[in-house]
């Protein structure tokens, strides 16, 4: 629906609706630094205030860099609340409605679209620098669920298939700070994995545990495309293959501050990219994009321990240029600061 082609008296109804100031409903969660700043679990229940209506919204960091919303309300008054977001500082959204509707109006200096999310669907959302107004309606039951994910956790988690993503979603895991947002039919195995969430049967560390795996089942449908059947010709690996692969490995480690491109690499070890891949996930578990980033972490504790050098000084040894970016990364996989390994 475009607020342009609204009727006179839905003009008018949008004029009355009083303006809720985010962080009363959803605590310190509503930027991509407030997920990456916590680095425990953690649940922030908020009651709507009862002149408005009855219900909650309950805001559930996961870990660092994933966030799951859970909302179950009914409002007497018309109200509207907004997420504003710099280029840096905007985490990667899905949304899901159980029962009611919301309506999202995406605002920028060029643009205002309004996107209607429902049951059935699913709403991704990517809004570096702009403004989302979320207005919910009134004396109907509204259930929804949602999740805040840093594209960079989430493109650690694919490595580097996630160039096999669809466009709009690999432009925001290969960093482009630009708007995207696509409104999709869910599968109907969702509705179960909603009801799951919400009626989850279990405390504190298995609570989480269970929550993240439903939160990443959520996502999974968008992902799916990255999993393409394996050929019936899959890559076969002996003893000479598993030696390369461990020697390409070598090569990574003492190359961590300016590491050689994947084709580099693979032309090094006398494979394919594709075969490159595979072996590095069958010995090491991890795709080599994966594998370089937890090597540098590693070495880098090391030197912070034992090198006598500065955080700065240790981030450009394992070849971060940004000292800030390595911080973040070390803190994800740590959950640590750098500064706490300083002798």
């Amino acid at each position: 629906m475009n607020l342009n082609t609204c009727s006179d008296i839905e003009a008018g109804i949008e004029q009355e609706r009083s303006l809720i100031q985010t962080r009363t409903l959803f605590d310190n969660n509503c930027s991509l630094d407030d997920m990456r700043n916590h680095c425990s679990y953690s649940e922030a229940h908020r009651k709507w205030p009862s002149e408005i209506g009855i219900g909650h919204v309950t805001m559930i960091q996961l870990r660092p860099g994933l966030l799951l919303g859970i909302g179950n309300y009914r409002l007497k008054e018309y109200i509207e609340f907004s997420f504003e977001y710099t280029e840096a500082n905007a985490p990667l959204f899905f949304g899901y409605v159980q029962s009611g509707s919301v309506t999202f109006t995406l605002q920028s200096e060029k643009d205002h679209q309004s996107i209607s999310n429902k049951p059935g669907n699913m709403l991704i959302g990517y809004l570096p620098g702009e403004r989302c107004v979320c207005r919910p309606p009134v004396g109907v039951s509204v259930s929804t669920i949602g999740i805040g994910i840093d594209p960079w956790l989430l493109k650690t988690w694919v490595g580097e298939e996630y160039l096999q993503a669809p466009a709009g979603l690999r432009s925001v895991l290969d960093g482009a700070q630009r708007p995207y947002s696509e409104l999709s039919p869910s599968p109907p195995e969702i509705n179960v994995i909603l009801n799951q969430i919400i009626t989850c049967p279990y405390r504190g560390a298995l609570k989480r545990l269970y929550l993240e795996a439903k939160a990443l089942e959520l996502i999974l449908p968008k992902m799916a495309p990255l999993n393409s059947p394996a050929p019936k010709n899959a890559v076969s690996f002996d003893k000479r293959d598993a030696d390369l692969i461990r020697e390409t490995e070598l090569l990574l480690r003492n190359n961590l501050e300016n590491p050689p491109s994947l084709p580099e690499l693979a032309r090094r070890a006398g494979v394919n990219k594709n075969k490159l891949n595979q072996g590095f996930r069958k010995i090491f578990g991890t795709s080599v994009f994966e594998h370089i980033r937890i090597l540098r972490l590693e070495r880098a504790r090391d030197l912070l321990v034992n090198g006598n050098k500065s955080v700065t000084e240790v981030a450009y040894e394992v070849g971060y240029t940004h000292p800030e970016n390595f911080t973040r990364a070390f803190k994800r996989h740590f959950c640590t600061s750098p500064k706490d390994h300083l002798l």
